[in-house]
């Protein structure tokens, strides 16, 4: 079998069909509007077997979760789309795949490429898409619409689904037996449905069981009301402009209902006919239509949404190459990953950051983060940059001449000062940010260019040394920065940079909450043993890592001083700090 789309669903008895419809209704999309080959995965059930069977689109039944993770990996696909609503399955997150889950709110949703969630959810549903507007129909229907005028309610239809688990048909048939009113009503029973009126024949005469419609849309139009349980039944009515009454099977069903703002008359039981009754009663009188952001004709955003998937690339971790990271930040067709082997954080391809490194970003915006200038900020800074070069000059070999030293993002020049002053180093930086080189040539009188790293003409590797302070984690392609860093840097020369800690105490107590705060211009942030393997893969020896920023009171309240003192040294030794600085020798 050779597809480029598996769309894997289920259907029963006690959940219904609304999923199997919606995935037959997504694979002839494909077939129509990007023809791309579809196969359907399904549970083994007759009914939805004959179901698929009558669309002619190819599928397999499956026996269980064991049958799905051993088809799927004996038949690669270019994109897996699972439309479950709890899935907890590790083969999902182990394909090349680019996957794709519809209201799937499972314990593994987090490790999908994309989550497109239409209907409303009362728990955290972090998701690239979500509301009602990304809802999937059958095109046909909006052929079906009418003009949403409240008329006079003579025509009902009732419909709950494909299985009726809860018999809330036979409820509102009992309802209806109670209302003195007459109205015209017509119950359809699903395929799978089991309940107390299958086959039965007394029942009044204004009240009429039908068959299952191939096309329930086009039935509904000639009624004025609609009863059914939330789901894709009550927006099919609002989008064709007739009125719904809900009636639901669970707590479940209910709580999405009242979020999604469609009328509900709550959860359906015997022991509430009198409540229902009275409720339905009060709705006929005072019909209304369900305010919703509905999707536009012919299922234009849902298209747009598919058409920019499939033409995206499936997102790897620049170090192990592995596609299998948890998404911790989703933002339309931008994710946020984070790689548990390799502890980093990193963006999709093709995002950019909208930052300007103007004079703001070292006065009004470092101001905010740490309650004063960069400039006002310079004896810490100096006391850190004191503590690199002790560093720096302990871990080069004698030389009896000066080594040259770049800085690469030098902002205001104060490491590069700091550095010329020993008197061992011939210094120079590169400052993208006109503000912060004009600062350092002009006040500090340094060699500083206005330039991007990546553009610098280097004709052959001619420096000692390398700084980056929190430089690398600003860089989109990472494969550009290393091959400059190479075409600039001395075999036998020592890189040394420092960056936010990806595996910290602050990632590791909330790893979604931190990502949220990783500022907008960070396109990764590495912990000190995926850099270190990223370095070792392209040329480079760790000399010497350090933790840095080991705040203990950012995560937890201590009674004693002395308490804080024994926790930062037990931070440093197991590297929990939140910034941390790694040092290099170039080997080859």
């Amino acid at each position: 079998m050779n597809s480029d789309i598996i769309i894997s669903t289920y259907g029963n008895n006690k959940n219904g069909m609304g999923h199997v419809k919606r995935c037959i209704w997504l694979a002839k999309l494909f077939k129509k509007d990007f023809g791309v080959s579809v196969y359907l995965l399904v549970n083994k059930n007759e009914q939805m077997e004959d179901l698929i069977k009558r669309e002619k689109i190819p599928f397999t039944a499956l026996l269980n979760d064991a049958d799905e993770e051993r088809f799927l990996l004996e038949n690669p696909c270019k994109v897996l789309i699972v439309d479950k609503r709890d899935t907890n399955q590790a083969i999902y997150r182990q394909l090349n795949s680019i996957t794709i889950a519809l209201d799937n709110f499972g314990p593994d949703k987090d490790y999908f490429d994309y989550l497109i969630n239409p209907l409303p959810y009362f728990k955290d549903s972090m998701s690239n898409f979500q509301g009602e507007r990304f809802l999937l129909f059958p095109e046909e229907i909006w052929n079906y619409q009418k003009p949403k005028i409240l008329r006079p309610i003579r025509k009902i239809l009732v419909t709950f689904g494909g299985s009726d688990p809860r018999d809330l048909s036979y409820i509102i048939k009992e309802v209806f037996e109670r209302i003195k009113e007459t109205f015209e009503i017509a119950i359809i029973l699903g395929p799978l449905y089991e309940g107390r009126l299958k086959g039965q024949e007394l029942i009044p005469e204004h009240i009429k069981i039908i068959e299952p419609q191939q096309n329930l849309h086009r039935y509904m139009q000639a009624f004025d009301l609609v009863i059914t349980s939330f789901g894709i039944t009550a927006f099919e009515a609002a989008i064709i402009g007739t009125p719904s009454f809900i009636l639901n099977p669970s707590d479940y069903h209910e709580k999405i209902t009242r979020a999604s703002g469609l009328f509900s008359a709550g959860v359906g039981s015997i022991k509430k006919i009198e409540k229902i009754k009275d409720r339905l009663e009060a709705f006929i009188r005072e019909p209304q239509f369900p305010v919703l952001d509905l999707p536009s004709k012919g299922n234009i955003q849902f298209k747009m949404i598919l058409k920019k998937i499939l033409q995206r690339p499936k997102r790897k971790c620049a170090i192990c190459g592995q596609s299998d990271s948890l998404v911790v930040g989703r933002d339309g067709y931008f994710n946020h990953y984070f790689c548990e082997k390799d502890k980093v954080f990193f963006r999709d391809k093709n995002y950019v950051a909208a930052v300007s490194y103007s004079s703001n970003y070292f006065l009004d915006d470092y101001k905010k983060q740490y309650g004063k200038t960069y400039e006002e900020d310079r004896p810490n800074i100096d006391k850190l940059n004191n503590q690199r070069l002790k560093i720096i000059r302990r871990l080069l070999p004698v030389a009896h001449r000066k080594r040259n030293l770049l800085e690469v993002g030098s902002a205001l020049g104060f490491f590069l000062k700091m550095a010329q002053d020993k008197g061992d180093f011939a210094v120079e930086g590169a400052e993208i940010s006109s503000y912060a080189a004009g600062y350092a040539r002009e006040k500090l009188r340094l060699d500083v260019k206005t330039q991007n790293f990546l553009k610098m003409d280097i004709g052959h590797p001619c420096y000692d040394v390398l700084a980056m302070w929190y430089y690398i984690e600003h860089n989109e392609r990472i494969e550009d920065v290393l091959s400059q860093i190479k075409r600039a840097l001395k075999i036998g020369g020592l890189l040394a940079l420092s960056t936010p800690n990806a595996h910290g105490v602050s990632s590791r107590k909330n790893r979604k909450k931190y990502a949220a705060k990783i500022p907008a211009d960070h396109y990764y942030e590495f912990s000190p043993v995926g850099i270190t393997r990223l370095m070792e893969q392209n040329g480079f020896k760790l000399r010497f890592v350090r933790t840095t920023g080991n705040h203990p009171k950012r995560w937890i309240k201590l009674p004693f001083r002395f308490l804080d003192s024994l926790l930062v040294l037990i931070m440093r030794k197991k590297k929990l700090g939140d910034t941390f600085e790694a040092y290099f020798e170039r080997i080859s």
